[in-house]
């Protein structure tokens, strides 16, 4: 196990896996900032008609996909989708 390291060397280097790999430096925490003003986006346009938006988009382009590849989603009822969609690939 001792050869095996991150690809990026963090602070911790030479302290065993579990500290080597705690925090590599390639994860960028920002987002957890933005959580609030990001709500606050969403709801000048109303959460809901944003899901709603974001479900039919996620259909059209499953169904999209699907019919380029030759293949179908595997989910019949767009209001079960939610955000995302399978796609059956080839």
């Amino acid at each position: 196990m001792n050869t095996v390291k991150p690809v990026i060397t963090g602070n911790f280097y030479g302290e065993g896996p579990a500290r080597e790999y705690f925090w590599t430096g390639t994860r960028d925490l920002t987002a957890h900032l933005c959580i609030k003003k990001g709500l606050e986006y969403s709801e000048a346009f109303g959460l809901n008609s944003v899901m709603i938006y974001n479900r039919n988009l996620v259909w059209s382009a499953g169904k999209r996909v699907a019919q380029i590849w030759g293949t179908k989603t595997l989910n019949n009822d767009p209001r079960t989708s939610g955000s995302m969609i399978n796609v059956e690939t080839p």
